[in-house]
């Protein structure tokens, strides 16, 4: 029996915008880097031909990426930027499989995340539910102790208290458990 074996290699978005470069005959790309308290932003630049027969003539474009942490991936971001300002304006199409895929799992993450912190909300408001019932279930089979200890109201009361306490240790096991997996 054969094992396949997976592998995944990151081709860097500048790579794959020199290529696209490269195919419409544009120039090759220049980069241009700004730092700030928000990281490193990069702005990429090229120069590619208006296609027309026997027109000569060159177009600027640019496109800025988003704030990163290193100069490396500000300018991938610049580079896929500047490829979507390619497709968008001119046209060009880039044959990239796992780009739209990294985009779309990207997308989910956060979406993922978004959900996940909306859970926990509304867990930490029903844990508060549950722990206000069973400080009222506690103040009933109080009163019903002061009125009649042997009564089947307090016996309830504190059957049901005793069920309300196990629920909000159950909840506060499970949240933490939750909290620990998704963050």
């Amino acid at each position: 029996m054969e094992v396949a074996m997976e592998m995944t290699v990151h081709v860097s978005r500048r790579l794959i915008l020199g290529e696209v470069l490269r195919g419409i005959g544009g120039s090759e790309a220049a980069f241009h880097y700004a730092v700030g308290s928000g990281g490193v932003v990069a702005r990429a630049f090229a120069l590619v031909p208006n296609g027309g027969v026997g027109d000569d003539s060159v177009t600027l474009v640019d496109a800025a990426g988003v704030a990163c942490a290193t100069e490396a991936a500000a300018a991938d971001s610049a580079a896929d930027a500047l490829l979507f300002v390619l497709r968008r304006d001119l046209g060009v199409a880039v044959d990239d499989v796992n780009h739209g895929s990294l985009v779309a799992e990207r997308q989910q993450q956060e979406e993922l995340r978004d959900v996940a912190a909306a859970l926990e909300r509304g867990w930490d408001r029903s844990l508060g539910h549950l722990e206000e019932l069973q400080a009222s279930f506690e103040e009933i089979c109080m009163d019903a102790v002061d009125d009649c200890p042997q009564s089947i109201i307090c016996s309830h009361a504190r059957g049901a208290a005793v069920w309300a306490d196990e629920q909000v240790l159950e909840g506060l096991r499970v949240h933490a458990d939750l909290k620990r997996r998704l963050f």
